[in-house]
């Protein structure tokens, strides 16, 4: 068998069982300049008409890499006569082919560095954008992947900041809490507070490091509290929060075998954004409710749903005057152009009307939606945070006369179409407009009316 300089100690196991089958038996069988090693006096059988699998190990703890950094070594077999068994009828064996990992250029090959290397990226769970509220406590933020090649490593400093207004971050912010796992696989946590450059900088020692296994990955979670009112928290402002690398203080990381360190400039170290997450004193969190259809036929319910305040009970989410707070709705339809609906939207429990509209040519091509825009409200809606509201809107159908016309009411997931006020009723209340796509319970379909 052919061995490098890199290689100190020699073993034979049975590759089925795994037991051991013979060390390197002294130094003088493992010639470095020759490169072989040499097992005899073995004690292996091979039954008759089975096969079995010699596995060899190697130890490389003591012999360093050359200065490429990189080595690489093959064990082979390099003549027939270099493997002698004897036979039940003690007659020499001599195994064929010679050179079955094909020596010059082997089939298999192990390459040994000097230490092994991290990459890091946004993991598959980093959570999407979406809304928070003043006062919410270990929100996700993001998550990040730490892979590692070659070797395991122990992180001893992680660094995160904001790419966005430092502002922000530090006035809506009051703590930073990271989530991961050591060696044993215990799940730790520690906690930082932004500086005024929102930087939070996290370090670790002994058994409290992150472990990141060899040639697998370690999930980190960021979580954040957000400051209340009385904190100095502000309304309707988004950031994220980043994975901070490429300067050296920012990142360490120990190689477990070779002891090697990797800082935040090394190589697969980078600045790795997170997703942008919107804040708000409250926002509405909308869950549609069940209701049946049937035929666009006299006055029915075609839309049910409730809003929960997604606050602290210090702060309310109000629909009221003046007539820029809003819920846009769409209609689908079919039929005639010039049929006009009246829309009434009500208090589910106490029946109170809160709101109404008519609209011209709710019934039109499939290329045109008319809009339902509930913004005269002949009663003011007060939601407390942490409290719900159920609604229902109903209409009072006409004109649904052929046969397979068809009605729906939806709530598109855009920008605008919920207008609202964000505050307490104490001359703090900030008018707030959705994004699209951060409230994330958007869109909302009614059922389908049929004529029938």
């Amino acid at each position: 068998m052919s061995v490098g300089n890199l290689v100190s100690a020699v073993m034979l196991y049975d590759g089925d069982t795994g037991a051991l089958i013979s060390n390197t038996p002294s130094s003088n069988n493992l010639n470095s300049a020759t490169g072989t090693v040499v097992f005899n006096n073995l004690n292996w059988t091979v039954p008759a008409g089975q096969t079995k699998t010699l596995l060899v190990k190697a130890d490389l703890s003591s012999n360093p890499t050359s200065a490429s950094g990189t080595d690489y070594f093959a064990f082979d077999i390099n003549a027939t006569t270099d493997v002698t068994g004897i036979d039940s009828g003690s007659r020499t064996i001599n195994p064929t082919p010679a050179d079955p990992n094909n020596a010059t250029s082997p089939t298999v090959e192990i390459a040994v560095a000097n230490s092994g290397s991290l990459s890091i990226a946004a993991a598959p769970a980093n959570p999407i954008s979406e809304a928070k509220y003043w006062g919410q406590t270990d929100t996700e933020f993001a998550r990040f992947r730490i892979r590692s090649t070659n070797e395991a490593f122990l992180l001893d400093r992680l660094n995160f900041y904001s790419a966005d207004s430092a502002g922000d971050v530090t006035s809506n912010i009051a703590s930073v809490k990271v989530q991961y796992t050591n060696k044993t696989g215990a799940t730790l946590t520690a906690v930082g507070t932004p500086n005024s450059n929102a930087s939070i900088s996290f370090g670790f020692t002994g058994d409290n490091r992150p472990y990141v296994p060899k040639d697998s990955s370690l999930d980190i979670t960021v979580l954040a509290t957000l400051k209340t009112k009385t904190q100095g928290a502000t309304s309707e402002v988004n950031f994220s929060l980043d994975f901070s690398g490429g300067n050296a203080d920012e990142f360490r990381a120990v190689g477990e075998g070779s002891g090697a360190v990797l800082e935040g400039d090394a190589t697969g170290v980078a600045n790795i954004a997170g997703s942008t997450m919107y804040v708000y004193r409250v926002f509405p969190k909308i869950t549609q409710e069940t209701l049946t259809a049937s035929e666009p036929l006299g006055t029915k319910d075609v839309l049910k749903f409730t809003i929960k305040a997604e606050g602290l009970s210090d702060s309310k989410l109000l629909f009221d005057d003046p007539s820029s707070a809003a819920l846009k709705f769409e209609v689908v339809a079919s039929g005639s152009t010039n049929n006009a609906l009246t829309f009434n939207l009500y208090d589910n429990s106490s029946g109170v009307l809160l709101a109404s509209t008519s609209v011209s040519n709710t019934q039109d091509t499939p290329t045109y939606n008319s809009s339902v825009s509930f913004t005269d409200w002949e009663a003011d809606v007060e939601i407390q945070g942490g409290a719900s509201k159920t609604f229902r809107v109903e209409v009072g159908f006409q004109n649904f006369l052929d046969k397979s016309d068809y009605f729906q009411v939806v709530l598109r997931d855009e920008a605008n179409v919920l207008t609202y006020v964000d505050g307490a009723r104490t001359g703090e209340d900030q008018m707030v407009d959705n994004a699209a796509s951060v409230f994330r319970l958007l869109p909302m379909n009614g059922p389908i009316f049929v004529k029938q």
